[in-house]
């Protein structure tokens, strides 16, 4: 159920740690973070001229690489709810066009994926976001992938018919920061029904989800690919893997932001995915495996 009072957060109210804050009417945002988020989006903290050369090397090596094994590749980027909604944020639009997604959407130029044009758009008829979540809803993880499937493979049918959903509770991870008691809030979410054929349970073991290592199997799958998704949290639990798995045989999920292509080789990958959330942009990665 919905507890109304815990959106009741005055405008500019920031979590005990500093993580959130507080937009318009109880809407909930990632503040600065690890990663001085506000600060991209603002334009305040952009990628200075030795960081793009790197995101665009990283990206015309990877291409390279998955054009000598015969491997689809592709990076997209999950935007964060201020670059969607910034209305709610601020009553007013101060998002940036030098945050580092935008900048590296005019440059990474081929199968670089960044949908923030696409989700303002559907924001209007559907909930892309939850208020106390920092995640994209069902309806934002399907645009993203569905947008994502229109560049690796636009000669295919992907039909939400196929995807089994179920009305859950869940803990919004924002809402969790600010609530004076533990709450659940119904969401239609995807059903995560996974049927593992390996899982190093990385989280529960260390409590840490950096190294999280899982595949899912489905035996009934529409296309027999096997498909490598390198990334966060997105592809961890927010569904996205599990869009995957619905459609394809074989999904292996990796939480990292870097490539083993000799993992990609040892399990015979058809595709390659790089997921992030933009928030990480501004650090390029360093420590691609090239096999």
């Amino acid at each position: 159920m919905r507890f109304i009072g815990e959106y009741a957060i005055p405008y500019e109210t920031e979590s005990k740690d500093n993580a959130a804050i507080a937009g318009l009417s109880g809407w909930m945002f990632i503040k600065e973070g690890t990663n001085g988020w506000e600060s991209q989006v603002i334009g305040h903290a952009t990628l200075d001229e030795v960081q793009l050369l790197q995101w665009i090397t990283i990206h015309e090596s990877r291409l390279t690489i998955a054009r000598s094994l015969n491997v689809k590749f592709a990076q997209v980027i999950f935007p964060e709810k201020q670059s969607v909604l910034p209305l709610k944020r601020w009553g007013e639009s101060l998002i940036s066009d030098q945050r580092p997604a935008v900048v590296l959407s005019k440059h990474l130029l081929e199968n670089f994926l960044y949908p923030a044009e696409k989700l303002k758009q559907e924001a209007a008829n559907a909930q892309i976001y939850y208020r106390g979540n920092s995640h994209a809803s069902l309806s934002g993880v399907w645009l993203v992938f569905e947008s994502l499937m229109q560049i690796i493979w636009p000669e295919r049918v992907f039909d939400f018919d196929s995807v089994q959903v179920e009305k859950k509770k869940c803990r919004h991870d924002l809402l969790l920061k600010y609530a004076s008691k533990e709450c659940f809030e119904e969401a239609y979410l995807i059903n995560q029904s996974r049927q593992y054929q390996y899982n190093n349970e990385r989280y529960e073991i260390t409590g840490k989800h950096l190294g999280a290592h899982f595949i899912i199997t489905n035996d009934n799958s529409i296309y027999s690919e096997s498909i490598a998704i390198f990334g966060d949290s997105y592809a961890y639990d927010a569904g996205f893997s599990d869009l995957f798995a619905t459609f394809f045989k074989e999904v292996h999920f990796i939480w990292s932001n870097t490539v083993d292509f000799s993992y990609v080789i040892k399990n015979k990958i058809d595709a390659v995915i790089v997921e992030s959330a933009e928030r990480y942009l501004i650090k390029p990665p360093i420590g691609d495996q090239l096999g």
